[in-house]
């Protein structure tokens, strides 16, 4: 049997024009994250190295998230969502759309008020439960193969790209995953034979953005309430595509 979908990680970004100058706001952008995220790490780049590289990072206050700030982009990044967290559809809604205002806060307070767009991504993990590796599989060609299953076959892996509402992009990428013990501790080429694996599931990476407005639309710029948009369409997009592979998992 396959468990319950759990939201593992998660993330939200705004991207907007290059600004060469943002690591000299610090103090600023500190000021906004005051009382839920600690002071930051500063992180000694030359402002004419590559600007996708943070150049601040702001850990929360409760660990499991981050707010880490580039020249080109601003992203809440959460590591690992907590247990309740992980199954509450509720939760996680509101917990990002809490935190979009203060996203554009930061953004207000480096002076940028044209962003280019914005986006949610999530990576979703539902468990085998004493299943194999070949009863996955079954179950993923039957759902994204037309059930062209073949008894060699050991990963499966599919991307797929759908225009909504001629503004965003929905990016999902399925495939199979194992976990295996830690092997932090051991040295030079670790062994991984496939019935050694600890656990294994279905994976599922979701984006949701208006990439597409922007690079369709002339002077297309976002805003905090097409962020919040992008929060609920993409809640309804990802649950609509677990909908179908928790049934084909039963």
């Amino acid at each position: 049997m396959f468990a319950e979908p759990k939201f593992a990680q998660g993330g939200f970004s705004i991207i907007f024009p290059r600004k060469p100058e943002i690591r000299r706001l610090a103090n600023k952008l500190e000021d906004v994250l005051k009382g839920q995220y600690n002071q930051p790490t500063i992180l000694g780049v030359p402002d004419d190295f590559e600007p996708e590289v943070p150049r601040l990072i702001f850990s929360s206050t409760h660990g499991f998230s981050q707010v880490a700030i580039s020249q080109v982009s601003i992203s809440l990044n959460v590591m690992s969502f907590s247990p309740d967290y992980q199954l509450s559809n509720e939760s996680r809604r509101v917990y990002l759309e809490e935190r979009v205002p203060l996203m554009f806060e930061l953004l207000k307070e480096c002076q940028i008020d044209r962003p280019s767009f914005v986006g949610l991504n999530y990576r979703v993990r539902i468990e085998g439960i004493d299943v194999s590796d070949e009863q996955i599989l079954q179950k993923l060609s039957r759902s994204l193969l037309g059930n062209s299953y073949k008894a060699s076959l050991i990963d499966i892996e599919t991307k797929s790209t759908e225009i909504v509402e001629q503004k965003y992009y929905f990016n999902v990428a399925i495939a199979n995953y194992r976990d295996w013990p830690d092997e932090s501790q051991q040295s030079g080429v670790v062994r991984r034979p496939y019935s050694s694996a600890i656990g294994r599931g279905i994976q599922v990476l979701i984006d949701y953005n208006d990439r597409y407005a922007f690079n369709e639309v002339d002077d297309y710029f976002t805003t905090q309430e097409t962020a919040s948009e992008i929060i609920t369409k993409a809640y309804e997009m990802a649950h609509s595509t677990l909908k179908i592979l928790v049934k084909d998992a039963e």
